[in-house]
């Protein structure tokens, strides 16, 4: 396992998927939206594979916040569940989330909810939709306010989306 290192994206804009290697979490979906990705997108995923010109797989972390902080949208395929832990901490990252709309997922962000069985090309507009809706600029002023406004960042995000 690799330890908490700043993460450093090969891709001017990156998705970021951090699951367990299991059938359920349909890593071969993230890769078919990789692969129809805008020319300046790429994938970085947290499984052991060999690195493409739109896929890079830094294997099982440890910790996987900087890389949280270092990518532009987290994407969960899932098929049985639309807000996981991974789900959590990249909205504690203030990582916009295109995932299923199972479970709570759909009540905190509908709009970048996608059914499992939609084409590749509605995953990739959510995706871009996403990236366009919440550019870094504005999640670093909305972490610097909720932090001034409640202290820790992470209780301040849940309390942010629990409303």
């Amino acid at each position: 396992l690799a330890n908490a290192r700043p993460a450093h994206s090969p891709f001017a804009k990156t998705v970021f998927w951090n699951h367990r290697p299991s059938a359920e979490k349909h890593p071969e979906k993230a890769l078919a939206i990789a692969n129809a990705l805008p020319k300046d997108w790429g994938l970085v995923m947290t499984q052991e594979g060999k690195s493409t010109d739109k896929v890079h797989f830094v294997g099982k972390l440890l910790d996987p916040t900087p890389w949280y902080h270092a990518s532009d949208v987290f994407l969960s395929t899932t098929d049985q569940e639309g807000f996981g832990y991974s789900c959590a901490e990249a909205i504690a990252a203030l990582l916009p989330v295109v995932s299923t709309p199972y479970g709570i997922a759909n009540n905190l962000y509908p709009q970048l909810c996608c059914e499992f069985d939609a084409p590749i090309s509605e995953w990739v507009a959510k995706i871009l939709i996403a990236h366009n809706t919440y550019p870094l600029s504005q999640r670093i002023r909305k972490a610097n306010y909720l932090q001034l406004q409640h202290g820790d960042e992470a209780i301040a995000m849940w309390r942010y989306f629990v409303k």
